[in-house]
């Protein structure tokens, strides 16, 4: 599947990164079947959207790539985020300094959120993972894909029937979440491979017929979805684990399909655009947003709920955007904190490395 122009997977972007602002705000705490719809699919469908990219195989340079491209934003954000927070908890410099490590080694919600006060910074890890696997799939002959691809089954209806405690204290950077996602990402790839963009556009109202009754079927089944903790069905319920599986991929395959539709929305491109941006800055954002609303404005019943939810989300996705254009306003320090190729990176410190060491000494 070759898309036109980059403007129809922004769209796809704008459109997933509107549900997790919206899921990570007081609408989605306050009603419970919102939350269970919108963790269905959200970040799921997040990470399936490299499978559904230019193949791209396992090379030194690739993977730097990678590593450049979402683990540096990762360290650097988590660190932004953990110093103010750090103050404000009254850590020492020491208790601080091993909660950031300890965050950022392990890549686990919970550990993340005791340095930086935020959950969702562990997507970072994941989706390099899912990038790195997807990359040595790729590279391997046929024998070494099979070999993968029943590893990549096994894991996924093995790892999630681990115990609670020990997916709550994970400490290996997301690999489970990432191995859990490769079947469905490649039978995604597998689809995508067999159908033209207009092939898949003409099947769209199916796509989304099938992603409705998948939402069905689940809240008919009384299940949910918490890809963080993995909290996911295992081959213990075999019948859930499909519709899980089903859920995400239709979603995505719907979007596609709606996407050149999507993109002429005013906005939502842009949103796709900046999504990395909105995803790590806009948290704080909805909860400040939501506390003030709450705390100044009072408004109580159904009507102050929606209108202190909505708030919070359109302050969020500003925020967002807001830091993106800032950021992408200076190339030095877009290229430091958000690189798109390890080269991108190398360039821009050996740049700074000069700098520094051209300036002339002090007078004084």
């Amino acid at each position: 599947m070759q898309f036109e122009d980059r403007k129809s997977i922004d769209a796809v972007k704008g459109i997933l990164i509107l549900f997790v602002v919206l899921g990570h705000s007081v609408l989605a705490t306050e009603f419970a079947a919102l939350k269970t719809f919108i963790y269905s699919f959200h970040v799921y469908a997040f990470l399936l959207l490299p499978f559904i990219l230019s193949p791209k195989v396992a090379t030194r340079e690739n993977l730097l790539n990678v590593a450049a491209r979402y683990l540096v934003p990762y360290v650097a954000v988590v660190l932004l985020m953990s110093i103010p927070y750090g103050l404000l908890r009254g850590y020492s410099g020491g208790q601080w300094f091993g909660f950031y490590v300890r965050g950022i080694a392990t890549g686990n919600d919970n550990y993340l959120k005791a340095t930086s006060g935020q959950l969702l910074f562990w997507f970072l890890p994941v989706v390099a993972w899912i990038n790195v696997l997807l990359q040595m799939y790729n590279w391997m002959g046929f024998a070494g894909r099979i070999v993968l691809c029943l590893l990549f089954i096994v894991g996924h209806l093995a790892l999630p029937a681990m115990p609670w405690e020990q997916k709550q204290h994970y400490p290996y950077l997301g690999t489970h979440i990432a191995v859990y996602i490769m079947p469905v990402g490649l039978l995604l790839r597998h689809l995508c491979l067999r159908m033209s963009f207009a092939f898949c556009r003409s099947l769209r109202v199916l796509w989304l017929l099938g992603f409705a009754l998948s939402v069905l079927w689940m809240f008919w089944e009384g299940s949910a979805l918490s890809i963080a903790h993995l909290g996911c069905p295992s081959y213990k319920t075999p019948l859930l684990a499909v519709v899980h599986a089903l859920i995400p991929l239709s979603a995505v395959l719907a979007l596609i399909g709606f996407s050149q539709d999507l993109s002429k929305v005013r906005y939502l491109v842009r949103f796709g655009q900046k999504s990395m941006y909105i995803y790590l800055f806009s948290q704080p954002v909805v909860v400040g947003a939501t506390i003030f609303v709450r705390d100044y404005i009072a408004l109580d019943g159904h009507l102050g709920l929606l209108l202190c939810g909505s708030i919070s989300v359109v302050s969020g996705i500003v925020f967002g955007c807001t830091v993106a254009y800032v950021i992408d306003a200076v190339p030095t320090l877009r290229a430091l904190l958000f690189p798109r190729s390890y080269r991108e990176l190398c360039n821009v410190v050996r740049g700074c490395a000069r700098r520094l060491m051209c300036v002339p000494p002090s007078r004084f």
